[in-house]
């Protein structure tokens, strides 16, 4: 199988961990014999791979090559939530315009990309990749899979989020053919608060690398080493992520028991919080 994969950031360039996971599965893909073509919005240092890395802003076709009759993301059958989620998004909130015009762009370069290569399916990661996802899609006409590593109502926790961005979110899952979700909490968040239909998404949970643990350092060896338990957090502190929830856990368990130290590992826009926050709990 030939596979188009469009993302949005590649190890060593993260922000948080889709990069991480895209490499994870890109390489797992390809020890199982797909091939593969890894595109990415611009030109950035990657780490080494054994398939082909495309950068979008840099990518040249032949004018010859290039269909004239195509509009990005235009279909006779497109329904609402395209029309509102997929056209340019000049109008977006000027704090985030740059990256919404970036999305767009990229959107508009996997045209031509999609035009130079030859695939059987088109993967797409997460809503800064939808865009991309759906034109390679329009003038292929080859199957689309959007991969869903999280969701702008996880990212708010529920709360108003950024309109702009879950309107793309709806649209790539309603243009996708199937939609891969990473827990079954994000599927049942997709079905319910994106009204996708349920029989084409499928939960696919992130994978890890089996492998020796690395050596602990010497201050948390000591611990250890006195008969404590260690308890982690690690992972951006966000409230998506609940690193909130994990101090106030803590702070009930050491009420009763003084032999365990928790650790959080990570960073994040709520860590001044938490710090303040660890501070008044003692």
């Amino acid at each position: 199988m030939r596979v188009l994969t469009f993302g949005w950031e590649f190890p060593p360039h993260n922000s948080g961990g889709l990069g991480v996971a895209c490499q994870g599965l890109s390489e797992a893909l390809a020890d199982a014999g797909v091939q593969q073509v890894f595109v990415l919005p611009k030109q950035i240092p990657t780490a080494e791979t054994d398939f082909p890395i495309v950068f979008a802003d840099i990518t040249e076709v032949d004018p010859k090559k290039r269909r004239t009759d195509h509009t990005a993301y235009a279909s006779a059958n497109a329904t609402k939530e395209t029309e509102a989620g997929c056209k340019r998004t000049d109008s977006s909130p000027k704090s985030d315009s740059t990256l919404l015009a970036e999305v767009d762009e990229y959107g508009k370069q996997a045209t031509s990309i999609a035009q130079t290569h030859s695939y059987d399916l088109i993967h797409a990661h997460d809503w800064l990749s939808y865009k991309a996802g759906i034109a390679a899609k329009e003038v292929s006409n080859v199957p689309l899979v959007v991969h869903v590593h999280a969701t702008e109502y996880d990212r708010t926790a529920g709360r108003t989020g950024n309109d702009a961005v879950e309107k793309i979110e709806k649209c790539g899952m309603k243009r996708a053919d199937k939609v891969i979700t990473v827990s079954h909490y994000t599927r049942s968040v997709v079905v319910e608060e994106y009204d996708i239909d349920p029989s084409k998404v499928d939960v696919v949970h992130n994978g890890i690398k089996t492998q020796s643990p690395p050596s602990l350092s010497p201050a948390l060896q000591e611990i250890k080493d006195a008969g404590n338990a260690i308890v982690l957090f690690l992972g951006r502190k966000t409230i998506q992520k609940g690193p909130d929830y994990f101090l106030k856990a803590a702070e009930r368990i050491l009420q009763q028991r003084d032999d365990i130290y928790f650790v959080m590992a990570g960073s994040g826009d709520m860590e001044e919080q938490l710090i303040r926050q660890a501070a008044k709990m003692g």
